[in-house]
């Protein structure tokens, strides 16, 4: 049994799906309970993945909880496996039916600002944790050095793509795309959240159009239409900068837009192992990214694409005029890339290891 809190688009809820269905689809009774709400990547669970809706309110919502219980004692799982933030949940599951196995998979969006955990709240939680799966090397070692947990309860286990499934969950709606544009494309599938820094990529954006260069950037994700979505469209006003920077919001057809792009960006403070990084690599697109979570170490440290410090849009905007100058070499570094999220980051890795964990669980 996995839990999530929705199906909204993110890494961690994709992560969810594609576990999910690759189980499923060899015969390994799977049940997915998204606890708050379902959201577009329901579309995108295959058949033979079991799904439940609680329609949690609070976390005092007891309705959805007995719910929760209810479909426990009725699927009787071996492990229950909860994703990031339904932890809690799956601890107060745990305490009423003790023999679940519980796997916490923490994908750690905010690894790069991990003193600001609650780390009393973490440490009782590990008290119930059977093992922790860490999306990158620092939530595994605080996993250790601040839950209490045994290292060999943690395991650094890297998000992946699975080249057997589209990107998204409506690949083939390629209607949905816009006409290609004549400029080069550079795309950030991120949501319009403050750890994104969508103000970064516009200032480095406001450098390269003063310098004269030709491009469009698609902002790609879900805008909560708040202060901070206010916030980066006035920016792209004051700046004078409508024309290059489209704000497309959230989108169902994501891989076929990255077919179309020519340059994959992410400027965020703050980041786990980003699944739209991966999702970069296996579209073959140049990147350049900041040097957070565990995004310089799928880089290959600048082997593969560039890394540059957070919060700096100088370094970001000489980064992407360095691939707007050179596509031929972009496409170069793009292709490499890809060549290693294919042998590195897929399906089959990260199933190889997490199956081995679930083995040492129930044996």
């Amino acid at each position: 049994m996995h839990l999530v809190d929705t199906l909204e688009p993110g890494g961690t809820e994709k992560m969810g799906v594609n576990i999910c269905n690759w189980l499923a689809a060899r015969d390994i009774d799977t049940l997915l309970v998204a606890t708050r709400a379902g959201g577009p990547l329901q579309a995108g669970l295959k058949p033979e993945v079991r799904f439940q809706i609680l329609g949690k309110k609070s976390f005092g919502d007891g309705r959805a909880f007995y719910r929760l219980v209810t479909l426990a004692l009725s699927f009787r799982p071996t492990v229950i496996h909860a994703h990031h933030n339904s932890l809690a949940w799956a601890v107060l599951l745990k305490t009423c039916l003790p023999w679940l196995r519980l796997v916490w998979h923490d994908h750690g969006g905010n690894s790069d600002f991990l003193a600001q955990r609650n780390r009393s709240l973490m440490w009782v939680a590990g008290w119930w944790i059977n093992h922790v799966v860490a999306v990158n090397e620092k939530l595994a070692q605080w996993a250790v050095a601040k839950m209490g947990l045994p290292p060999h309860r943690v395991s650094y286990v890297p998000n992946f793509v699975d080249y057997n499934e589209p990107l998204s969950p409506s690949e083939s709606q390629d209607d949905q795309v816009k006409p290609r544009q004549t400029s080069p494309v550079i795309i950030c599938t991120a949501s319009l959240r403050a750890v994104k820094d969508h103000p970064n990529l516009i200032e480095a954006c406001k450098t390269l159009h003063g310098q004269g260069q030709d491009f469009v950037v698609w902002l790609v994700g879900t805008d909560h239409a708040d202060a901070y979505s206010a916030q980066v469209k006035n920016l792209i006003a004051n700046y004078g900068l409508g024309q290059q920077i489209q704000v497309w919001g959230q989108r169902t057809d994501v891989a076929a837009l990255l077919r179309q792009a020519d340059i994959g960006v992410l400027a965020s403070v703050t980041e786990g192992l980003p699944v739209a990084l991966l999702e970069y690599g296996a579209a073959g697109l140049p990147v350049v990214c900041t040097n957070v979570g565990q995004c310089a170490e799928v880089l290959g440290h600048g082997q593969y694409g560039q890394v540059v410090p957070p919060k700096d849009p100088a370094a970001l905007a000489m980064a992407l005029a360095s691939y707007l100058t050179n596509p031929a070499q972009a496409q170069q570094t793009g292709r490499a890339f890809q060549q290693r999220v294919a042998t590195h980051y897929s399906a089959h890795n990260f199933m190889r290891r997490y199956l081995s964990i679930l083995q040492t669980l129930v044996a």
